[in-house]
């Protein structure tokens, strides 16, 4: 599947997928975070619940920052690119990792 966007608007070639728009993959990727967000709100912890909240925060604050800096032509210092980057990238490894420990059975 190629996206077609507005920094590669070159001849699009008939066999790729359609593109939607910026409008439809925004509302279609946050109604997929509200679905992951009812299953862990199915699980029935509190302490899950609130590690998905706080980390997807924390993912969207990276890529907030990730954005700003590329849309202003700012450079990061070294310790705002790693504060972003542990952010944004880390994100979904703590998450996976936060949402298994309330069920563990074992330390």
């Amino acid at each position: 599947m190629t996206l077609k966007t507005q920094a590669n608007c070159g001849v699009v070639d008939p066999l790729h997928i359609p593109f939607f728009g910026v409008p439809a993959t925004i509302n279609s990727s946050n109604y997929i975070l509200w679905l992951a967000m009812d299953q862990v709100r199915q699980l029935d912890s509190p302490t899950a619940l609130h590690t998905f909240i706080t980390e997807l925060l924390k993912l969207h604050q990276g890529q907030g920052l990730d954005i700003h800096w590329r849309d202003t032509f700012k450079c990061p210092t070294e310790e705002e690119y790693k504060h972003m980057a542990i952010h944004k990238t880390g994100g979904l490894f703590r998450l996976a990792i936060g949402l298994m420990q309330p069920f563990a059975t074992k330390n």
